[in-house]
């Protein structure tokens, strides 16, 4: 049998998930039994953080000092647990089930490593698009009377060309949360589908431009997972406070969304005809 993948695959922080109905309908599942089961996920779960991932040793002993089983219980189980799994020609032992989910994930960074390099290319023809015109350009548009001109010119000479692209209010292509918030998300807002709101956050259009597309994506998982703090019941607000509050949100939205949940509402005081005081 020949390894499914490169000797140097690694998991780097990519989860590992179980088809439980795929699961429940192996007969290697049915036959394992109550004692066989844990050990049997534990050596999935093992694999997984092996190199490469989703293989085991091929050494009876070694497997059952890696997931903590004791000589006598893997004497009796061997033959249950090491069904399914079989020698490449690396020298490991691979499980199709398992093999598959590293394929996922390999096919997964190959379509994102795609997708990055396309908006790098995007960007390289953007910035090259916004260059200043050479001599040899300018010569080229020379009228014949001693003065040249600049195509798609705007008032004070700047070229069209050159204005400010307008900020983005979608996350970059190609953004990625970083391991160290996979781990927070892992810990923070359990059960959530990770990939699956990466995908819904990107196609998501926001309101106003973000500075810091990290932190906006872990808000996104905390409303995701029901954790995220709540502004207050705006049907109990009065009319001019909910209007204090909007105007607040309006001139300083960095600080209003800092607000905490169990903040009171925003007033104003009139302390001296020419002073007012936000609290």
């Amino acid at each position: 049998m020949q390894a499914p993948y490169p000797a140097d695959t690694r998991a780097k922080g990519w989860r590992f998930e179980l088809d439980y109905e795929q699961i429940e309908q192996s007969s290697t599942w049915a036959l394992a039994g109550a004692e066989a089961r844990p050990w049997l996920l534990m050596m999935w779960m093992t694999s997984w953080r092996q190199v490469p991932c989703g293989s085991l040793p091929d050494d009876p002993e070694v497997i059952a000092a890696l997931i903590g089983m004791p000589p006598k219980t893997w004497a009796k189980l061997s033959k249950i647990m090491l069904r399914g799994w079989s020698l490449a020609d690396d020298g490991r032992l691979y499980h199709a089930t398992v093999s598959a989910r590293v394929l996922e994930m390999l096919d997964y960074r190959k379509k994102n490593a795609e997708r990055v390099a396309k908006f790098k290319a995007a960007k390289r023809e953007e910035l090259a698009g916004n260059a200043l015109p050479t001599r040899e350009q300018q010569a080229n548009n020379d009228t014949g009377t001693g003065t040249g001109t600049i195509k798609d010119s705007v008032p004070n000479g700047t070229s069209s060309s050159a204005r400010k692209p307008r900020a983005s209010r979608k996350a970059p292509e190609g953004f990625e949360p970083s391991a160290e918030l996979l781990v927070w998300a892992s810990r923070e807002a359990p059960g959530v589908d990770v990939r699956r709101e990466l995908e819904k956050f990107r196609d998501y259009e926001f309101k106003t431009p973000k500075s810091d597309w990290t932190g906006a994506f872990r808000n996104w998982l905390r409303t995701a997972s029901g954790s995220a703090p709540q502004r207050g019941n705006a049907a109990s607000e009065s009319p001019y406070a909910r209007r204090m509050r909007e105007q607040y949100e309006s001139f300083a939205p960095e600080i209003a969304a800092k607000r905490p949940a169990a903040e009171t509402p925003l007033t104003v005081e009139m302390e001296t005809p020419n002073a007012i005081a936000l609290r």
